[in-house]
């Protein structure tokens, strides 16, 4: 099948990680990464680089003409190639987009939409012609089943055993990641607020440090400021004793893809 993908590429991805399985699998992927590809700069720092980020996806992006203008490629991509399935992986697409897709590939279009509710935004899906939505919280997908007829469905979202198996780890290694409590991602009030209880413990947690804006006394000495991807955080994992995956408090009837990758680590 030609297949085309749009979302995020980047390392750990979901949609790399749903690229490189499907390509695996001898499909043809056409990869389309909306927004603007900045380049990182190393000298005013990844502080920067976050502020130019929510800039154009906050402001910028929401411009109907600056919109149209990021799609022109995914149409032409549409136009050279017989696509046979589209899948959208967030509310990237507009009503009108989805309908022009649909017109040009005569082929299904799907969303696969990875976030909490708190996520929806413009929630431009709700209004859009997609043949399937998928989500990964069951109360979502339930709800827009019933309340809207949407044409929903309920898919959480996975680990990939390319990237995520069980490691062993030299002593150094373990000097490096060994510790209580551990965990990856992101660091949101909710998780600074639950971390503030967990002081009196032995934890690491990879990933960004919080935003500037963010009172993160007492678990500055948790954050390693450092992402760990594949092995390392199979290893980030597998040196904890305990790996504690806090959903964000949006989720109702979901999983985090984390879930998956932690049980796919062999880890606790």
């Amino acid at each position: 099948m030609n297949i085309i993908i749009v979302g995020n590429f980047y390392t750990g991805a979901f949609g790399r990680h749903i690229a490189e399985v499907l390509t695996e699998m001898k499909h043809n992927v056409f990869r389309f990464e909306p927004g603007i590809k900045f380049k990182h700069n190393s000298i005013l720092g990844k502080r920067w680089n976050t502020i130019r980020y929510t800039m154009y996806n906050e402001v910028f992006s929401k411009m109907s003409f600056v919109k149209n203008n990021d799609v022109k490629k995914l149409f032409v991509t549409a136009e050279q190639n017989k696509i046979d399935l589209t899948i959208v992986l967030h509310d990237y697409l507009s009503a009108s987009h989805v309908k022009r897709l649909k017109n040009i590939t005569k082929s299904p279009v799907v969303i696969w939409f990875p976030d909490a509710l708190s996520n929806f935004k413009k929630s431009m899906f709700l209004t859009a012609n997609y043949d399937v939505q998928f989500f990964v919280d069951k109360y979502i997908s339930d709800t827009l089943k019933t309340d809207f007829r949407i044409n929903t469905g309920y898919l959480p979202q996975a680990c990939f055993p390319k990237y995520h198996f069980k490691t062993t780890l030299t002593k150094d290694e373990k000097q490096i990641f060994g510790c209580q409590i551990t965990n990856v991602g992101n660091m949101y009030p909710a998780r600074i607020a639950l971390y503030r209880q967990l002081t009196k413990y032995d934890m690491k947690m990879w990933g960004d440090l919080p935003p500037v804006w963010a009172d993160d006394d007492g678990i500055k000495p948790m954050m390693q400021g450092k992402h760990v991807h594949h092995e390392e955080k199979s290893k980030a994992f597998n040196g904890a004793k305990i790996v504690l995956n806090n959903l964000h408090p949006a989720v109702i009837n979901g999983m985090n893809k984390r879930t998956f990758e932690i049980t796919g680590c062999g880890a606790f």
